[in-house]
Formats: C-alpha cells, structure tokens, sequence
C-alpha cells in the first residue's frame, strides 16, 4: 500500500530546516519531495508530523492543510497512474505533481495520430524499411477514428481497442498476414513513441495486442522453370525486363535476400565466389557464382543490371514468368476478411520477388547439397529460420513419387 511520510531534512538543526515528502509506493526507495515550507525542529510534531499548532506559528493552520494537501495530491495522482495503466517511476509522479501543485506548466500533448503522421513522413524522408508498413497503420488508425468518431490516443491502446480494431481492418477485407503487419506496425510506432517520452502507456505490450500470422504457401520456381527464364526471348519488351530478369535470377542463384542482391556491385565477385554482409543478420557470406550468373556477367561486360525496386520486380517478374508459360495451376490458400480462401490461379501469379530465394534453395535442395551448406549460403543463423523452406522438401519429394508404381494403376493382365 502507498503510503506518505514528512520528515526534517536535518530534525538537529538549529535554525529552520527543509520538510520534505516521502512516498513509498513498492518502488527500491521512496520518492522524496521538497514541500517548499521549511519549520524550525522544536516547532515540528514528529510523531503527527505536522507543524505545533503555537500562537508564535500565526500561519500553522494554513501551511498543515497545505502538507495534507501534497499527501491527497500524491496519492490521487498515483491511483490514478494505477488506472491508465501508466507505468509508474519517480520521474512520472514528480512531474505530475509539478503540473497539479502549479510548478510548472502541463505540456501540450502530442497525440497517437500526431505522433504517428510525424514518424510516417520521417521514416519516408529516411526511406526507412520500415516506412510502407507504418503508413499502412498511420493511415488504419485515422480512417477508424473518423469512421467511428473517437479521437484515439495512447491512452485507448488497449485489449477492448485491440479487437475492435481487428474487427476494422476484416471488414476491409485484409488478409490475415496484412492484418498481423498493421498491428506490427502498430507497435512499432508506439514503442518509438514511448522512447522519446510521448507514450507513458504500456497496456500495448501485452502478448495478446496482436494478431497472428499465418503460414501461407509460398511458390518458388523449379530449376527447369528458372533456365526457361534464362533463355526466354525478351525482344520486343522494355529493357526493364530483360534487367529484372536477370536481377532475379542473381537472387535466385545467390540464394540472396532483395535486400541484400540489390545492393551488390561488380568488386562483389570475386574468385569465382559472390560475397557480402547481410542487412538482416550483419554476417558476411559467400556463395559460388553459378553459371548462369556468369553468363549475366559476361553478357554485361561485368556489370550489374540497372536496380529496381522490390515492388517493380514483383510486377515485372511475373509478367516474365507469364511469357515464359509458367501457367500450372496451383492453389493459394490464405484467411481474408477473417475467412478462409482457396483460390486457384496460375503459377506466374503466385511468384514474388521474394521468390528468387525460395528458387534458390529449393534448386540447391534438389541438386542434393546439404542443408548446413545451403544455411552457410543463404545466411541463415538457425534451423527455426530456415524450417520455414520445409515445406519445400514436401513438394519435392511428391514430385518425385508421382511416377512410383505404388501411385500407378496395375496394367491389364492380357
């Protein structure tokens, strides 16, 4: 239970000392509070702890109800801490009963969507990573504030703000993995918030401000499909595609991240051996240079293709693939609008930029190079990151059973 005390700063002294708050409230030690009154000890009540009520003390009414008042002050201001959910430390409780005892003025508050606009427009002018997906949340929290006439701050982020706003985003119609990236984003907005001192709330740190992610299968081309993509004739086409192409198939060959292909240069290879640090994990890797990366090369005069960016690949790409007459029909199932989807497309739609990866070790798999020596390509630190490729191994080995007798019907005895 909080509790409060006022003690003398010297109860020896001689001439007029300090009195001084003490609030015990669980923390380590309790916070200490100038009262701003000072009392000489012999006119000090140790036990009531209050100043001797003497006729020599003309003002003793006035300056006890005003330590009674700094003890009402204290302990309104923390049960009320108690209630936001607000995370309480010395600092908090000082600066709120600076406001509410007039020492200083209360600041004008920054609110979740001014903070949140700000941080957007920062993270764009930075061409931070991060930047899409905090706008993808920035613009969901204002659409839901005007849609349903409340001015959210941080204050409202909480377990009953959590469902209401996973209800929103389903009724747009947004998958699942859109949905688990919006709150995602969310929370990075308002931990950042909460590192510079605007956010003082913490109930977004709950395990269940969220929403999970789902397993989606993920399509990636089989060595046959990645050659046919070497060798399609783009004549004809913008030069963007033969660029993109070729990008791609770098990724692919590389095992490599966009991230980190992208930002290749020519002195990157070397030996016969393509090195580079990893924006994910900061590990230097190396991977041999696969033939086709090579005739890239050569082709180029050693030169790499001209950049483009992730979304531009991810168009491009799949008009490639289109050309190339990757149309078997696959199935993609995902949640979205809170219900389950099986959507048959053709394959070409279901590739992505990301794809150049999942080609490249789902090719190395099938060529029969060892997992540890795939991870040592691909970068990846720990079997729990790279499981997500299992699916993979699956796919390959019903591909290679499909022509087993077990799976064939007996021929007709003559």
């Amino acid at each position: 239970m909080a509790t409060v005390n006022f003690y003398l700063k010297d109860p020896k002294s001689t001439k007029e000392t300090p009195i001084n708050m003490f609030f015990a409230y669980g923390n380590s030690k309790p916070l200490k509070y100038s009262t701003g009154d000072k009392v000489l000890p012999a006119d000090w009540n140790g036990d009531k702890q209050m100043i001797r009520e003497k006729r020599s003390i003309p003002d003793c009414v006035t300056r006890n109800a005003f330590l009674e008042k700094l003890d009402k002050t204290i302990k309104s201001i923390y049960r009320q801490l108690l209630t936001e959910g607000i995370e309480i430390d010395d600092n908090t409780l000082r600066s709120r009963m600076d406001e509410d005892m007039g020492r200083k003025k209360a600041q004008s508050s920054t609110t979740l969507l001014d903070f949140a606009k700000k941080l957007t427009e920062d993270l764009a002018a930075a061409n931070s990573s991060e930047r899409r997906i905090v706008k993808m949340a920035y613009t969901n929290l204002l659409e839901y504030s005007l849609k349903n006439k409340v001015k959210l701050d941080f204050k409202d982020m909480d377990l009953a703000f959590r469902d209401n706003f996973n209800v929103f985003l389903e009724s747009k119609d947004y998958a699942q993995n859109s949905i688990s990236t919006c709150f995602r984003a969310l929370c990075i907005i308002l931990n950042k918030a909460r590192k510079a001192g605007i956010n003082k709330f913490s109930m977004f740190r709950d395990r269940e401000f969220s929403a999970k992610s789902e397993r989606v299968k993920k399509f990636s081309f089989s060595y046959e499909e990645l050659i046919r993509i070497h060798e399609l004739d783009l004549t004809g086409q913008l030069p963007s595609y033969a660029e993109v192409r070729d990008l791609f198939l770098i990724g692919s060959f590389t095992a490599m991240r966009y991230s980190d292909f992208s930002k290749l240069v020519p002195e990157s290879f070397s030996d016969g051996v393509v090195s580079r640090k990893t924006k994910k994990t900061g590990k230097h890797v190396s991977a041999p240079v696969h033939w086709v990366v090579s005739d890239i090369l050569e082709k180029r005069n050693g030169q790499l293709p001209r950049m483009y960016g992730y979304n531009t690949i991810n168009r491009i790409i799949k008009e490639i693939a289109k050309l190339a007459q990757i149309t078997t029909p696959v199935v993609v199932s995902y949640t979205r609008g809170g219900e389950r989807v099986d959507e048959v497309v053709e394959k070409w739609q279901a590739i992505s930029t990301h794809s150049a990866r999942r080609s490249g070790i789902r090719t190395m798999k099938k060529a029969g190079i060892p997992k540890e020596k795939i991870k040592l390509i691909s970068g990846h630190t720990s079997d729990s990151s790279f499981s997500i490729y299992e699916d993979i191994d699956a796919e390959e080995s019903a591909l290679d059973l499909v022509n087993h007798a077990f799976f064939k019907k007996p021929a007709e005895s003559l």
